[in-house]
């Protein structure tokens, strides 16, 4: 367990930020790229409050509509669930 929560502090954050910066350039076809990465990472973690957002990007690149202002607010749920667990999860690593 501690790789996966290596891995999930090392990579997240930044995808989140990525995730962001794609929904706020309208390029769908990288944010749903992103979600489909995310989303393992959070649900192997049981990460709370993170299945509503998900479920709202899901849509991303399927060729319906895709309006940012709900979009970045569920990247911005997203990115305050990972940011409630950052430090509980570094905490529970081994010291080096």
């Amino acid at each position: 367990m501690p790789d996966i929560i290596r891995s999930f502090l090392k990579d997240i954050p930044p995808s989140l930020t990525r995730l962001r910066e794609a929904v706020q350039a309208g390029e769908w076809a990288e944010a749903q790229r992103l979600v489909h990465f995310i989303r393992p990472n959070l649900e192997a973690l049981a990460v709370a409050g993170t299945a509503p957002p998900l479920a709202a990007l899901e849509h991303l690149g399927s060729g319906g509509p895709n309006p940012v202002g709900p979009t970045t607010e569920a990247v911005d749920q997203l990115a305050a669930a990972v940011r409630a667990v950052l430090a509980p999860l570094s905490a529970e690593l081994p010291a080096s």
